[in-house]
């Protein structure tokens, strides 16, 4: 049986691939200057960069605010969760690896739902537009869907964290899906 091409196989192959993905209901996005983050990878190992691969987010409920999805980025080190850290609060999920059986588990902080920034880090500061967005405060007819790709555009060296937003508040839920690759540093 011949394997299709596929961008990443080699990485999948190894066992360097993972995503995370938020609760069916979804999580509205944070403005892009804002301390509460809802969607979010944190490189928590020193010896890796993470290399964001694809984002995918579609319209779960609630009222749409015209805006664009993008992700900001924060330095908060490489531990969290105390008063008077960087990250002073934060709820981590699990990482799927996705070569399914491979044994690996992720290095990273995958963060599907909440966390806070806060010590001299009291926002993030939007590194990239995707070109996502909504048009409309109204929910379009039948299905659609948002993808992108980052094509190496994006890494995150140790210490720091990414977190989906948008140009404007988002009170909408949406469901969200990110893969990333963790890159030793020694084959950097």
């Amino acid at each position: 049986m011949a394997i299709l091409p596929y961008t990443y196989y080699p990485e999948v192959k190894a066992g360097r691939v993972f995503y995370g993905s938020t609760a069916a209901a979804g999580v509205a996005l944070p403005i892009t200057t804002g301390t509460a983050v809802t969607f979010a990878l944190w490189n928590t190992d020193p010896g890796k960069v993470i290399i964001p691969l694809w984002f995918s987010a579609g319209y779960a409920s609630g009222v749409i605010v015209v805006g664009q999805i993008g992700f900001a980025t924060q330095s908060v080190g490489l531990v969290g969760g105390a008063t008077g850290l960087a990250l002073a609060a934060y709820t981590a999920g699990t990482a799927k690896n996705a070569n399914n059986g491979s044994g690996n588990n992720s290095t990273a902080t995958f963060i599907p739902a909440t966390a806070t920034l806060t010590a001299g880090n009291a926002a993030g500061v939007p590194v990239y537009y995707t070109g996502m967005q909504f048009n409309t405060t109204t929910a379009g007819n039948g299905a659609y869907e948002m993808n992108h790709d980052f094509g190496g555009r994006l890494v995150l060296y140790p210490g720091q964290i990414m977190f989906a937003c948008s140009n404007a508040a988002q009170t909408a839920l949406l469901s969200m899906t990110l893969e990333w690759d963790e890159v030793p540093m020694a084959s950097m």
